[in-house]
């Protein structure tokens, strides 16, 4: 398995302060809606508006050398 890293920008639409939710707006203008777990961060520091950097691992399986025809 394989992975990499990826690092995305977004604005924040929407916060949800009591379920520690928000709504962010992609570069492409994709909008999505989610629950942040409580100890990677807290969404009431931010602020509508506001920028946000979210960095990830994607991972994925590649075919080994041999394996390929």
């Amino acid at each position: 398995m394989q992975s990499e890293k990826l690092h995305t920008n977004w604005t924040a639409l929407g916060i949800g302060a009591a379920s520690n939710s928000v709504s962010l707006r992609g570069a492409r203008g994709n909008v999505v809606m989610g629950e942040v777990d409580q100890n990677i961060g807290d969404v009431k520091r931010l602020k509508i508006g506001g920028k946000v950097g979210i960095t990830f691992a994607r991972a994925f399986f590649a075919p080994r050398q041999e394996d390929r025809c």
